[in-house]
C-alpha cells in the first residue's frame, strides 16, 4: 500500500548546484503533499556527495539518498529508486528543473481524476519563462518525411501543443514525468539498455500500447534549464559525451537500418530547404 502521495526520483551526476536549487524549489512548492525524494547519485566527484550527506527529512518530505560508485546511467538509477518507492505516483525529475507555484499539486490532482493516465507531464519553461518544446510524435519514417521533406513542424521534432487545456500526446520528454505506480506494476520500469536518452520515448510507447494515455498538462509549469546537466557530464573525463549517447540510444531504439534511413531523410530535407 502506498504511504506517500508522490515518490520523486532525481538522478544526480556532478550537478550539485542545480540539484540544490531543484530541492529548494520542491521544499517551497510541495503544497502539503506527502513526499519522499530519492536522489540517486551516479558516482559524482564534485561536492555533491558532501551536500547529499547533509540532507534531512522535514515536514512532509522524506529524503532517501542512494550512492552509486560509478555512473550507471539514467534508466538504471531511476529503477533503483523505484524498487523502494512508496508513493502512489512516481515523479521522474531532472536535477536541472525548478518547480513553480502549485505545479506538483496540479499534476497530482489531474492524475487522481484521470484513471487512464499512464504519464502526466507539465509544461516546461525555459529560464526566460518562454515555453519549451517538450512533446513528441513517435520517430517514424513517415513522420520524418512530413517534417523534413514537407515541412510539417512538430511531426518528428519536439513541439509544444498550442493550448492551455490538458491534451493527450504520443510522448513527452523525461525531464518531468508523473507515473502512477499502477502503470509501473503493469508495464515495468525503464528499459536499462538506454544509458541516457530515448528511455522516455520508449516508456511512453509502452504506456500507450497498454491502453493508457500520455497527457501534457500546460497549467502545471516547471522550469527546465535544458541541457545543463548534460553539459556538466560532458566536462568529465571517462564519461561518454552526450552526443555519442544520443546516437547510441537512437540506434538502440530505431535499429541500425531505420536509423540510417532517418539520417538520409534529414540530409535530403536539409538540401531541399537549404539548411
Amino acid at each position: 500500500m502506498p504511504t506517500k502521495n508522490i515518490s520523486i526520483i532525481i538522478v544526480n551526476y556532478n550537478t550539485k548546484d542545480l540539484l540544490k536549487n531543484c530541492l529548494e524549489s520542491l521544499e517551497k512548492h510541495y503544497n502539503g503533499l506527502s513526499l519522499e525524494i530519492f536522489i540517486v547519485d551516479n558516482g559524482s566527484n564534485d561536492s555533491s556527495v558532501d551536500y547529499l550527506k547533509t540532507l534531512k527529512s522535514q515536514n512532509k518530505i522524506d529524503y532517501i539518498v542512494i550512492f552509486n560508485g560509478k555512473n550507471l546511467g539514467f534508466a538504471k538509477a531511476c529503477n533503483q529508486a523505484m524498487d523502494y518507492a512508496k508513493g502512489k505516483y512516481i515523479l521522474l525529475l531532472n536535477s536541472d528543473t525548478l518547480l513553480k507555484d502549485n505545479s506538483l499539486k496540479l499534476l497530482y490532482e489531474f492524475a487522481e481524476k484521470h484513471p487512464k493516465a499512464g504519464i502526466v507531464a507539465p509544461q516546461l519553461l525555459n529560464s526566460d519563462k518562454s515555453i519549451q518544446d517538450s512533446c513528441y510524435n513517435f520517430p517514424t519514417l513517415i513522420n520524418a518525411v512530413k517534417e523534413f521533406i514537407f515541412g510539417e513542424k512538430g511531426s518528428f521534432l519536439k513541439f509544444h501543443p498550442e493550448t492551455n487545456k490538458p491534451v493527450a500526446v504520443e510522448a513527452v520528454v523525461g525531464a518531468a514525468m508523473l507515473i502512477p505506480q499502477k502503470a509501473i506494476d503493469l508495464i515495468g520500469k525503464l528499459d536499462e539498455k538506454f544509458f541516457m536518452y530515448y528511455e522516455d520515448i520508449e516508456y511512453c510507447k509502452r504506456i500507450r500500447q497498454n491502453g493508457m494515455e500520455v497527457y501534457y498538462l500546460p497549467t502545471a509549469q516547471i522550469v527546465h534549464l535544458h541541457g545543463k546537466s548534460a553539459q556538466k557530464s560532458d566536462k568529465e573525463d571517462g564519461v561518454k559525451k552526450s552526443n555519442t549517447m544520443l546516437i547510441e540510444s537512437s540506434i538502440k531504439y530505431n535499429g541500425i537500418i531505420k536509423y540510417q534511413l532517418l539520417n538520409l531523410i534529414i540530409k535530403i530535407g536539409s538540401k531541399l530547404h537549404g539548411r
